[in-house]
């Protein structure tokens, strides 16, 4: 992008209106307030660029690890057997405060490569410039500015709306916000978004819709200026995919920076989109508004038939359905340097008309309905039991996990955390007993928190002196708990050893997953 089109780019951007202060304002009871799901200024928007960013991955018979018992062997492998290959090809772009942009194209185009690099997520292997206001960008910063997405949001299933907020509430906000502060903020989000009446739902309950706006509340108790989306729309019906990209435009046009992902949009979908930027083998065919998609095309001699859906022709072409136009359209655009298709933008009136009436079905639980289970009496207690104790193993279990998501990448965690499991759960009681192992393998049953957890449940049921237990059997051998204790070796257990042993592990994980995390964020640095 040389200098005269980086001044007619800027000037575009200036001329847009400014608009107020990053703050959420309250949101009184009147019919053009309610249609404002989030109110807040921005003084000065955080307009997102990039230029001539290339991204390329090492390929080959072994990949890249992070792991430090791999660093020698991949150092030793990679010149000899890894080889470059380039996902984008010097792109360049720039998407408006104010506007939601698209980010478009087939598979393998590197649309979630080149949003992973925007967001910051993909730090190795760049070349290019990534820019905020037509200046380098301050990573840290815009770490704080920003925030993204993911298509699964990884919501904790039992805790409610209510609380879930309240968590992120105390981990986004600091310290300088009081308590008090902390429950406003969150009362006028959930309102602001429709979350009110669902408040104490827990996460598991909730509609596919309802989950998309949680995860979407919970980044907006920051106020980012820049809001990454990864495929936002998967998964919802119709009805609902029109809601959250009416909701997505509200952001916007309350001063923020909007970008997502998305596979195939229908046509009305498309339509509500401020901005495309479409990928095609790594290189921009298409930065612009929707409505000049079909006269950009026309002009390469590409005719978008009636009644045709402009976004799918233009994949269709991207994808070499209608000849080998990539190339060509890559030298029109300039490989993203061409903003000229910009100015063809398209009214969205009638999509901005119909926030009140998604609005008022939200309202009276017409979309997105919340169906919570009920189960009275003994069943509700069992279930509590069953969910107590599926949570300790599922916490115990994920603890190496985690250690492992701390100390390099989750990734790793998730492969590795269950080598470290492995030998706990063999070593635990239940699979092989104390004296049926090697003398030199028995220490390993005293370090097993699992045995512990396992321990401790057998003794809170057969131990303490129970009483003989029913048998309508000619012979039980287990008629006295006792003996039962003895032939699983727990005969001499103690049920406080079991406590004071998981105890101490939580609170010995949890130093060690700081540290792990503590030494991390100092290299970063």
């Amino acid at each position: 992008m040389d200098e005269g089109q980086s001044f007619n780019f800027m000037k575009h951007f200036n001329n847009r209106p400014t608009s107020l202060k990053v703050e959420l304002l309250s949101i009184p009871e009147t019919n053009s307030a309610r249609n404002s799901y989030v109110q807040h200024d921005v003084s000065i928007g955080e307009h997102l660029g990039f230029r001539n960013l290339s991204y390329s991955v090492k390929e080959g018979l072994f990949k890249r690890s992070e792991l430090i018992v791999y660093i020698m062997l991949v150092l030793i492998i990679r010149s000899f057997v890894l080889e470059n290959k380039q996902v984008l090809y010097e792109v360049n772009g720039g998407f408006l405060a104010g506007e939601v942009t698209a980010i478009m194209g087939p598979s393998g185009a590197g649309k979630s490569t080149l949003m992973n690099i925007l967001a910051g997520y993909t730090t190795h292997g760049i070349s290019g410039e990534l820019l905020v206001d037509s200046k380098i960008r301050n990573e840290n910063l815009f770490r704080k500015q920003s925030c993204y997405i993911m298509q699964d949001d990884n919501l904790q299933p039992l805790l409610t709306v209510k609380e879930a907020m309240g968590v992120a509430a105390c981990l986004k906000l600091g310290s300088d916000v009081t308590k008090e502060e902390r429950q406003t903020r969150i009362d006028e989000i959930l309102k602001a978004l429709g979350l009110w009446q669902c408040r104490l739902i827990k996460t598991k309950s909730l509609s596919g819709g309802q989950r998309k706006r949680l995860a979407i509340a919970l980044e907006l108790l920051k106020n980012p200026q820049i809001m990454f989306f990864d495929e936002p729309t998967s998964g919802l019906d119709s009805v609902s995919t029109k809601q959250c990209i009416l909701l997505l435009k509200q952001l916007a046009q309350e001063g923020r920076t909007i970008i997502i992902t998305i596979h195939q949009p229908s046509a009305s979908i498309c339509e509500m989109l401020d901005h495309l930027y479409v990928l095609a083998e790594g290189k921009c065919i298409y930065q612009g508004s929707v409505k000049g998609v079909v006269p950009y095309l026309q002009e390469s001699n590409l005719f978008c038939p009636a009644y045709h859906n402009p976004a799918d022709y233009l994949i269709e072409v991207a994808a070499g359905e209608h000849g080998e136009y990539v190339d060509l359209l890559v030298s029109r655009m300039g490989n993203g340097t061409n903003h000229d298709w910009r100015k063809m933008q398209i009214g969205d009136e009638s999509g901005m008309q119909s926030i009140e009436a998604i609005d008022k079905m939200m309202r009276n639980g017409l979309v997105t309905p919340v169906r919570s289970p009920t189960s009275p009496g003994f069943h509700w207690a069992l279930s509590v039991v069953i969910d107590w104790w599926h949570s300790n193993v599922i916490c115990c279990n994920l603890n190496f996990d985690e250690l492992c998501q701390s100390a390099t990448d989750p990734a790793n965690g998730v492969i590795f955390g269950p080598f470290f499991l492995l030998p706990f759960t063999i070593f635990s009681g239940f699979f092989v007993q104390l004296y049926d192992v090697h003398p030199y393998m028995r220490w390993i049953f005293h370090i097993s928190y699992i045995k512990y957890g396992f321990e401790g449940l057998m003794l809170a049921i057969f131990g303490y002196d129970r009483e003989k237990m029913p048998c309508n059997a000619d012979y039980c051998n287990y008629h006295y708990p006792k003996i039962f204790l003895e032939d699983v070796d727990m005969a001499d257990a103690v049920y406080s050893y079991s406590v004071i042993f998981l105890l101490g592990l939580i609170v010995f994980l949890r130093v060690l997953a700081f540290i792990a995390l503590y030494l991390r964020i100092q290299l970063r640095r």
